[in-house]
């Protein structure tokens, strides 16, 4: 009988602790912008993101290959990074940015042209994940 009223007595006093905990935390929303910089075959990255979530930045060609990946830590809140394109060729690239629950695609186009410094035109868009 003692143990039956020290176990209610326990379930009593830990069940606020259950009932008020958040065991799956709401992640927080990840924000992020590629565009391209003027006149280089580079891209340029803002992520904006809550404190403590990893990102994953990758570049892949048209198979799925990956061709860059980056992590950047949970650190900080922002980040503003710049990729090198120069050495690809021609052709469609997919850029993919993950974190938490969270992913978001852009689809990248390189092309030749002659009348710029680099001789290269950059175009992002954004894709559905």
């Amino acid at each position: 009988m003692k143990a039956i009223k020290f176990s209610l007595l326990l379930l009593f006093l830990a069940s606020p602790i259950f009932i008020f905990s958040n065991f799956r935390p709401a992640a927080g929303k990840l924000n992020t912008a590629v565009y391209a910089e003027s006149s280089l075959a580079r891209v340029r990255v803002a992520v904006d993101k809550p404190s403590g979530m990893p990102i994953s930045i990758r570049v892949m060609d048209q198979d799925g290959w990956p061709l860059h990946e980056q992590i950047l830590t949970g650190d900080s809140k922002q980040a503003n990074i710049g990729i090198n394109l120069c050495a690809l060729p021609d052709g469609l690239y997919r850029m993919e940015m993950a974190g938490g629950r969270t992913m978001q695609a852009y689809e990248i186009k390189l092309s030749s042209i002659n009348n710029t410094p680099s001789g290269r035109q950059v175009n992002v868009r954004p894709t559905d994940g």
